[in-house]
């Protein structure tokens, strides 16, 4: 563990004279840590480590949740995304064989046969 000087010096400053570092894991994934401040110097004893054994499980758990409900969301935004890119171009298929009395499947052929129109900058 490397020494922090400039943090000891603030943290002496206002108040905590010691500090223990437990990592929040879950199923093995590391998200972060638990800092524990006593108001004595020296070591955190086991019993103080102890007590954060309960917090830093809800912290982990909670931040896990959380991360797993934002990675579905994204995931849904971009299938929602997907899914009105289809309906766009199903419609656009759809104009493509109104105006060419063409059947819309398969769009290839009737779009092939068109000129490419140019791509604004």
């Amino acid at each position: 563990m490397r020494p922090h000087p400039a943090f000891a010096l603030r943290s002496a400053r206002l108040g905590p004279r010691s500090v223990r570092s437990l990592p929040l894991l879950w199923v093995g994934e590391p998200l972060g840590a638990l800092k524990l401040f006593g108001d004595r110097p020296g070591r955190v004893t086991a019993g103080d480590v102890g007590c954060g054994d309960a917090p830093v499980g809800l912290a982990a758990g909670a931040l896990w949740h959380t991360r797993a409900l934002t990675d579905a969301r994204i995931r849904n935004d971009r299938l929602r995304q997907a899914l009105d890119s289809r309906v766009l171009i199903a419609q656009a298929r759809g104009m493509l064989a109104e105006r060419t009395g063409l059947p819309p499947d398969p769009p290839s052929a009737c779009c092939a046969a068109m000129p490419a129109a140019p791509v604004a900058a």
